[in-house]
C-alpha cells in the first residue's frame, strides 16, 4: 500500500513505492534514498492530488515517519 501524509511519500516496500511513483510521472529525483534515515518521495504541486487519485492513503505525518523507517 502506499501512504501520503500529503508532502511525502511512502509504501510498504522500496518497489511499490517506486513504481507507484513512476505510474504516476515522478521524477526519481524527487525520491530520498535509502541512505537517509526516511526513505521517501516528495510530493510537490500536482504529485498530492496524482497520488491519491491514483490510491495513495493520506495519513498522518507520523504514519509516514514509521512507515519510512520500516523501508527496505
Amino acid at each position: 500500500m502506499v501512504y501520503t501524509d500529503g508532502v511525502h511519500m511512502v509504501a510498504d516496500n522500496l518497489n511499490e513505492l517506486h513504481e507507484f511513483a513512476k505510474s504516476i510521472g515522478l521524477k526519481r529525483t524527487y525520491y530520498h534514498g535509502v541512505r537517509k534515515k526516511h526513505p521517501h518521495y516528495d510530493l510537490l504541486g500536482k504529485w498530492k492530488k496524482l497520488a491519491i487519485n491514483a490510491g495513495a492513503v493520506v495519513v498522518s505525518s507520523k504514519v509516514i515517519l514509521v512507515k519510512s523507517k520500516e523501508l527496505k
